[in-house]
């Protein structure tokens, strides 16, 4: 009896059982290694799509932005170049940014002091921003010594900024005493150019080899662009008339598209192949966004 018992405590696994635990064993790490890479891939692929969708949303925003200020205090068309990819638009400030004059003074130094209204609009600004005072009612601007609206007018800059006032610094002080009224426009403009009004295009960069994506890029004035939003694949505009129908493009500078109302601007995105969206990864993960701009300042013409 003790010898059995002897021989049961020294017995161990065979080889099958050794070879069967170690198929079990594999089986399982090969599902841990799988499911982990799956879940690898899918976190990554959700990480660009959202950023694909995040770059849609900055793009249409900015876009949306410069479309409501189009035309504004330009005395032009609010669109110059109209075609289905690209636009460019006129405005009397790029960056958006502009306070009314709350009361009237005349400027005779080199320097002076406007209180503006609404008074946190003077936050809007920052020292060393370049600017302009444009009257609305006829597009004047009083400080244009080669008479009103040209653009031999003085780019002012900013010398302070107070609680409801801005101080602004003209090249010189001029020959007799200027006018300025309670509802003149303050507009920032950028430094690189003396061009008025200021224009504003976009368009989308080339396709780079071996890439499916491009960037859409804004343009002021004709200088260099600024890359708006990444992971860009298209870019849609239609211009719609006070009719409700969509207008042709006017892809040449300079021709008139009247009657526009709005314009629905569509912007495509996607993943990118050399990213998540590479075929043996998670393949090209596509989105797409849309939204239609009521234009404040419409175009002219016999019907607009």
């Amino acid at each position: 009896m003790k010898s059995q018992l002897r021989k049961i405590e020294e017995s161990g696994f065979s080889l099958v059982e050794l070879l069967v635990v170690m198929v079990i064993m594999g089986l399982v790490v090969t599902a841990i290694y799988s499911l982990s890479t799956s879940t690898h891939r899918t976190t990554n692929t959700s990480e660009e799509v959202i950023e694909v969708q995040q770059n849609l949303r900055i793009g249409l925003d900015v876009i949306a932005r410069d479309l409501l200020m189009a035309g504004f205090l330009s005395n032009t068309d609010p669109i110059t170049m109209a075609d289905d990819d690209q636009i460019t638009l006129t405005t009397a400030s790029a960056f958006g940014r502009y306070a009314q004059v709350s009361a009237n003074m005349n400027w005779t130094g080199a320097n002076h002091t406007l209180t503006v209204d609404p008074a946190e609009a003077a936050a809007q600004f920052s020292g060393g921003n370049w600017v302009r005072i444009i009257r609305p009612a006829d597009g004047c601007q009083p400080l244009d010594l080669a008479g009103c609206g040209g653009s031999a007018s003085p780019i002012l800059v900013v010398a302070g900024v107070g609680a409801s006032s801005l101080t602004l610094a003209a090249p010189a002080a001029p020959a007799t005493p200027v006018a300025i009224r309670a509802g003149d426009m303050i507009v920032r403009v950028p430094t690189t150019s003396n061009d008025f009004p200021n224009t504003v295009t976009y368009t989308l960069s080339p396709v780079a080899p071996l890439s499916n994506v491009r960037l859409l890029q804004r343009s002021v004035n004709g200088e260099a662009p600024e890359n708006i939003a990444e992971k860009v694949t298209g870019l849609t505009l239609q211009y719609i008339n006070k009719d409700g129908g969509v207008e042709a493009a006017m892809p040449v500078p300079g021709l008139r598209l009247p009657g526009i109302v709005a314009v629905r601007v569509q912007l495509t995105g996607a993943t990118d192949i050399n990213q998540t969206g590479m075929a043996n990864y998670s393949g090209v993960k596509t989105r797409q966004l849309q939204t239609v701009i009521t234009m404040r300042n419409r175009m002219g013409g016999a019907d607009g």
